[in-house]
């Protein structure tokens, strides 16, 4: 049964018909998805490629829609079909056989033959022919040839996948899937059959010859088959055909194309009849007219549609990829914009104007931020910027603080022993050291700048600090108050004047009361002024003695002086923070600013980006589907007759050509005389092929020097005395006695590995083993030793097989080989050629084995030239092949010598294939011209001597594999012991900073309780100046009065604020340590490497920082105003305890039972003891001065108490200081272990280095790759 040509024109011109009006659709959901596809962007520039991505996307959708809807447009007119495959598979050899062509475009047996598509007229339809894909870029590079051939499957409406009996690489059906499947192509898989002998009954008259012949074109059809069904083409025919004689049957003359004579020679002995029957062409011209004529407007409706739907899921694809990586690196600008916020601190919104806004988005972009996150950042308007800075004021302005306060004593002294009054200008000067102060401060923002260096990857040089507030504050101190009797009303009258005056001053102090120091300096003054008043009103009357008025200015003096005091530094610190948070916000504003910009457009970006790729996904699903078209089905009912039985599993035997089996033989006459003049010229070629191999082989053996290999192995066996680890590679580099030599065949899977081996132990008379397995697909999944004479042969697992392991099993094999065979197919390099190449010039772990390597180009009898019909041009071919390999290598960088190649047909036209029972004479018919003998002469014929030399140089090849794998192993150690000095490095880098901030803190937290003290004792020891003569009970009273409730209710607090600042400390080097460690691959346990457990890395080290502890200790021994309910419930909370109030209750009366240190009930000092003892003095102005110095020294004694007792917060801090700094010296000492292994696998690496230089020098040719 055959397809009426009236049915398929017809069916063409509905095709078209169908295409046309299916086209005027296109176009409007066309127009419809570029109108849509619209992102619009504020200024994005600057922002990052991802946005330019995104901006650019737009004009590249249209273009792109535009351009595959033109090319559609540009072939409506006919129907299409594309030729695809690998080069060199018989794609232009088909086309010229459709189009009946000269053969002039048929490639003469080069790769990459075609390089651009061309295109012929056939029954009103469109042909196509390709270029090659996998090829190797001799004419152009594979990848513009790639790109070209799939232009052309993108408008195909249908494609014939075009194989050959070469192999079937993986790779080439990835592209299938790739370009054919993906848009939806209807298919017909072409097998070109390249033997000679498949399906030419006159050449095989034998019934079971013919089947032997078949039987691997039915293994590579069921290899096809399994491929396609496995990318979902499972449906797809499976056509064998012999392009060649197709050609020659139907091609026009004068033929041009290659095999001129055999051209010549076929037609006029066999007929145009007889070659086009068995070339059966006649199947895949039924299978391709049939389904065209039954569906053939369905096939152009499928290619359309599939093909715009493929352009539209194919950019909702890209879109929601761009999306994903659109919503990391928003991710990552989120995250960025809060650590800046969380190290800066929080802009509240009237701030957000002076660092953050943006004239060109009209308003704040922290604000436009959010908005754009759907929810504010949630972070403290005082970052850690701010926390840390604090932290390192109050240490470092300790010593100017303490150095004002003893200067202050002393002028105070001297002022009231020599009666003299110091103004406020004196005051600044004498107790004020100014350069001290500034001293302090520089030394504040060094370490802070270091902080956000380190916290912002901020340089600290771009922060440069500014000049902050310089006003100091003062005290006016009337030391010459009382001085005489005789002069009392005038002292008053002076003393008066001189308050006054000062208190003018503080007027102007007070109306600047934005400043601190500025209020606490009118503060002070207007203290003073206050005395003033009193002195003018009883100027002139008599009074209370000038005693009592001398001590009470004393009294006020020494309070208002150390007021002064403490509200300067206060002021000072809060000035410079306040000051410095604006400086690091002013030089952070423009990386900020633009983090911000670019998370507003990133958030719109998405939405936009998702919005559209779900318009895509909409209008795709919009496309039309179309009825499916069984092209096997209609070959079925095409070519069926009663032999198949109308049966699928029937037809195949038809499209495999499989009817040929019981043709009757036709026996052709031979010619004596061409005969004799035809072994002449194999003889011939015999000799020279033989001398060639000879060489390469004995050049290969011999270019070693034995005493440069004797030197190379004593100074491997020097290396091994002083590091065992070269023992293995000593112990590869002597031959066992007996040893044999290896031949390693190696090469792509289906080159005909098997066959080579095959022929080679037949030729022997030896037994062929049952591992010796030939089948057309991967069938060596495994290295196996055969003997042959004197040498070992060593088969292996062909390369790009897609199976698992088989690379590696090959390239191992080959390492130990005295000399390797590379066998290729006549189509040399096509896909992955990198395993070759390993071979030649070494890989990472194995050595190169040039010049030990010889190519061979084996079934040579399919360079579509018949060596019975002219040997000569058979000889030109192989060496065209032969030359076109050095090409390619040479391409690759790769420099050999011709004659390491030589080609042969280890089983010329598959004549054996896999019979097992078989001799010497079932090759007798080719061995003349097969190229076989030549190699095998070569091998039989090495002596004793060269076969030494050749187990000599493969234990050389096993020392150097050896001392490559040390090297790679070397290196790993080297690599894991510098991760580890970095990690190490690292984690003492983030120790330090915990301890140098824990010193810092605990440094912090003493000065604040001492200031909170001092402010108590300050009172207290003006109310000991207050004191009357004599008056020893008031004056135990007053010393003791710094011991007060408020100052109870302060401590409350400040437990609770330690609790929070030594919280902070630990949450804050918690999360940094363990970043380390987990960088680091270590477990929580200090530095051990990790088991795999799976832990919380936090567990342990806040085990070592926790906090949390020392609060409700140090509260149940120290703090007795914690007794009370709200300041037990912050401590509570303070620790991350979620105390409720009945239970918060509870604990304050256990706090309050315990009782504290700095309750007088505790406190060990008894003041009226200390009157009646040590207060006894040769003056009472003696003991006032004592009683102010007992009250400052045991109000330092009982700081230091209260700090450092048992669970207190510095002692807290000072034991996690010990056990961090005994994790830091662990890590130090392990950081030096992990240099210690540096320097001996240095040592180690350098040696293998000079041992695998000086083995490529051992007179070995080198490989250039």
């Amino acid at each position: 049964m055959s397809v009426d040509d009236t049915d398929f024109d017809r069916a063409v011109a509905d095709a078209l018909a169908a295409g046309s009006d299916e086209m005027a659709l296109l176009d409007d959901l066309a127009a419809e998805t570029i109108g849509g596809y619209t992102i619009s962007l504020p200024n994005a520039e600057g922002l990052g490629p991802l946005i330019q991505e995104v901006t650019d996307a737009t004009e590249t959708f249209s273009n792109k829609v535009r351009a595959h809807l033109a090319e559609q447009r540009d072939v409506l007119s006919t129907f299409n079909v594309a030729f695809f495959g690998r080069t060199g598979a018989g794609k232009s050899t088909l086309l010229s056989a459709f189009g009946e062509l000269d053969g002039h475009d048929v490639s003469p047996g080069d790769s990459d033959w075609t390089t651009d598509v061309h295109t012929i007229p056939w029954r009103g339809c469109r042909l196509y022919d390709t270029p090659g894909i996998n090829g190797w870029g001799g004419r152009k590079s594979r990848a513009k040839l790639e790109a070209t051939a799939r232009r052309a499957v993108e408008i195909a409406d249908v494609v014939l996948l075009c194989f050959d009996s070469q192999s079937q690489q993986a790779s080439e059906f990835a592209k299938v899937a790739q370009w054919v499947r993906h848009y939806g192509k209807p298919t017909i898989a072409v097998l070109n059959i390249r033997n000679l002998r498949w399906r030419h009954p006159a050449k095989v008259p034998n019934q079971a010859a013919r089947k032997n012949i078949s039987e691997p074109v039915r293994q590579h059809s069921d290899n096809i088959r399994t491929e396609l069904a496995s990318i979902s083409l499972a449906d797809t025919p499976v056509v064998a055909i012999h392009s060649r004689r197709a050609l020659f049957a139907r091609a026009s003359v004068p033929f041009r194309g290659p095999a001129e004579r055999d051209f010549a020679i076929e037609r006029e002995q066999y007929g145009v009849e007889y070659l086009a029957r068995w070339s059966n062409f006649g199947a895949l011209e039924a299978v391709l007219t049939s389904g065209i004529a039954a569906g053939g407007a369905q096939l152009r409706l499928a290619s359309l549609r599939e093909g715009m739907r493929a352009i539209l899921t194919d950019e909702a694809d890209l879109l929601r990829a761009l999306d994903q990586r659109l919503e990391e690196r928003f991710g990552e600008v989120d995250r960025s914009i809060s650590r800046h916020l969380e190290v800066l601190g929080y802009l509240e919104p009237d701030e957000r104007g002076a660092f953050l806004h943006d004239d060109a988005w009209s308003g704040d972009l922290l604000t436009i931020a959010e908005m754009a996150r759907s929810s504010p950042y949630v972070t403290p308007a005082n970052g850690a910027f701010t926390r840390y800075l604090r932290t390192l004021l109050k240490p470092h302005l300790s010593a100017p603080r303490s150095d004002a306060l003893k200067r202050f004593k002393r002028l105070e002294r001297e002022a009231f022993e020599n009666r003299k009054d110091v103004d406020k200008d004196t005051f600044v000067k004498e107790v004020f050291d100014e350069a001290a102060i500034a001293e302090a401060l520089e030394h504040v923002w060094v370490d802070s700048a270091q902080f956000l260096e380190r916290e912002l990857d901020m340089a600290a040089t771009e922060l440069k600090y500014r000049g902050f507030s310089d006003n100091r504050d003062a005290s006016d101190i009337g030391g010459a108050s009382g001085s005489s009797a005789a002069a009392f009303e005038t002292v008053f009258r002076t003393t008066g004047l001189l308050t006054g005056v000062t208190a003018a001053v503080g007027l102007v102090a007070l109306a600047n009361a934005w400043n601190p120091i500025g209020w606490a300096g009118g503060l002070v003054v207007a203290g003073v002024s206050i005395a003033s008043s009193v002195f003018g009103i009883i100027g002139g009357q008599q009074g209370d003695s000038a005693e009592r008025q001398r001590a009470e200015a004393h009294a006020k003096a020494a309070y208002a002086g150390r007021t002064a005091i403490r509200t300067t530094f206060d002021g000072i610190e809060h000035d410079f923070a306040r000051d410095a948070r604006s400086v690091a916000w002013t030089q952070a504003a423009p990386g900020v600013k633009t983090l911000l910009r670019e998370l507003a457009v990133l958030a719109r970006l998405r939405q936009q980006v998702g919005s559209i790729a779900d318009q895509l996904t909409h209008s795709a699903a919009r496309v039309a589907t179309t009825p499916h078209v069984d092209l096997l089905g209609e070959a079925l009912k095409t070519l069926g007759d009663t032999s198949t039985g109308g049966q699928r599993r029937d037809i195949q035997r038809v499209l495999l050509g499989e009817d040929w089996f019981e043709a009757a033989p036709e026996v052709m006459d031979s010619d004596p005389d061409e005969r004799e003049a035809f072994l002449l010229s194999c003889r011939a070629r015999h000799e020279v092929d033989a001398d060639s191999l000879r060489t390469a082989v004995t050049d290969g053996l011999v270019r070693s020097d034995h005493s440069a290999i004797a030197d190379w192995t004593q100074r491997l066996a020097n290396a091994a005395t002083t590091d065992a680890a070269f023992r293995a590679a000593l112990v590869a580099a002597k031959p066992p006695r007996g040893a044999r030599p290896s031949v390693a065949i190696a090469g792509d899977f289906s080159a005909g590995k098997s066959s080579f081996i095959k022929r080679l132990l037949v030729e022997l008379g030896g037994e062929i083993p049952e591992t010796l397995s030939i089948r057309a697909d991967p069938t060596t999944d495994d290295v196996h030793v055969y003997q042959y004479g004197s040498v070992d042969i060593v088969d292996t697992p062909g390369f790009q097989s897609g199976r698992r392991g088989h690379d590696e099993k090959a390239i191992e094999a080959t390492t130990s080989a005295a000399l390797v065979i590379v066998l290729l197919h006549v189509n040399l390099l096509i896909g992955d050629t990198e395993k070759l190449e390993g071979i030649l010039g070494g890989t990472a772990t194995t050595p190169g084995k040039w010049p030990r390597v010889l190519f061979l180009i084996n079934r040579c009898d399919e360079l579509g030239i018949d060596p019975l019909h002219d040997v000569e041009e058979y000889f030109n071919r192989r060496d065209r092949k032969a030359a076109e390999l050095h090409a390619a290598l040479e391409s690759r960088g790769i420099n050999i010598a011709l004659n390491h190649i030589h080609g042969i047909a280890a089983d010329p036209f598959s004549a054996v294939g896999s019979r097992q029972s078989i001799n010497r004479d079932a090759y007798d018919d080719n061995r003349s011209w097969d190229g076989v003998a030549a190699f095998l002469e070569v091998l039989q014929s090495l002596s004793p001597s060269r076969i030494a030399q050749a187990n000599t140089l493969a234990a050389l090849d096993n020392a150097a594999a050896e001392l490559l794998h040390l090297h790679v192993v070397t290196e790993d150690e080297c690599a894991i012991s510098q991760s580890a000095i970095d990690g190490h490095e690292a984690l003492i880098g983030v120790l330090d900073g915990c301890l140098g901030d824990a010193l810092h803190l605990s440094a912090s937290l003493e000065h604040t309780l001492s200031e909170m003290v001092s402010r108590h004792t300050a009172r207290a020891i003006e109310k000991v100046r207050e004191v009357g003569r004599g008056d020893e009970e008031k004056l135990a009273v007053a010393m003791n009065s710094w011991n007060n409730a408020d100052l109870q209710a302060e401590v409350d607090g400040f437990l609770v604020s330690a609790s929070e600042q030594i919280d902070e400390w630990s949450a804050t080097h918690q999360s940094a340590i363990n970043r380390e460690l987990a960088a680091m691959s270590f477990s929580e346990h200090l530095g051990q490497p990790a088991t795999g457990v799976d832990e919380s890395a936090s567990d342990t080290v806040s085990d070592v920082i926790g906090v949390g502890k020392f609060v409700t200790e140090s509260a149940q021994k120290l703090a007795a105003g914690a007794g009370t309910r709200d300041a037990v419930y912050a401590i509570g909370k303070g620790l991350g305890r979620n105390f409720k109030p009945w239970g918060a209750v509870k604990l304050g009366q256990t706090v309050a039972r315990a009782g504290v240190v700095l309750q007088v009930v505790a406190v060990a000092w008894d003041a009226f003891s200390w009157v009646r003892t040590e207060g006894k003095r040769a003056s009472w102005e003696e003991t006032i001065s004592g009683a102010v110095e007992s009250v400052e020294t045991i109000s330092a004694k009982h700081i230091a108490e209260f700090l450092r007792g048992d669970d207190a917060p510095i002692t807290y801090l000072q034991d996690r200081i010990a056990e961090i700094r005994k994790i830091r010296d662990d890590h130090e000492s392990q950081r030096v272990l992990a240099q210690y292994d540096m320097s001996r696998t240095g040592k180690r690496l350098a040696t293998t280095a000079a041992l695998l230089d000086s083995f490529d020098e051992l007179g070995k040719e080198s490989v250039s790759l």
